[in-house]
């Protein structure tokens, strides 16, 4: 259990780790000029997945990535 509490807290420093790189990075060098930008929302409340996508590419991308969350927690929940 304590192994798990412990990767749950990595996960989470990768993610805020993530959001402040990109921010920054956005604000150094970023210059879009895009007309058309897709924008996709995932998560899960418990084992619930829910999700918001304006466009099928990205919420493909969020199920492909919701199947390999499945698998892991199957293979994790064995495991254990």
């Amino acid at each position: 259990m304590e192994k798990l509490i412990i990767a749950g807290f990595i996960v989470m420093f990768i993610g805020i780790l993530l959001i402040v790189v990109g921010s920054i990075g956005l604000a150094l060098f970023g210059k879009v000029k895009a007309k058309n930008v897709d924008i996709g929302i995932g998560g899960f409340i418990g084992p619930i997945p829910f999700g918001f996508f304006t466009s099928k590419k990205i919420f493909l991308i969020w199920l492909l990535f919701l199947i390999f969350t499945i698998i892991i927690w199957f293979f994790i929940r064995n495991r254990l």
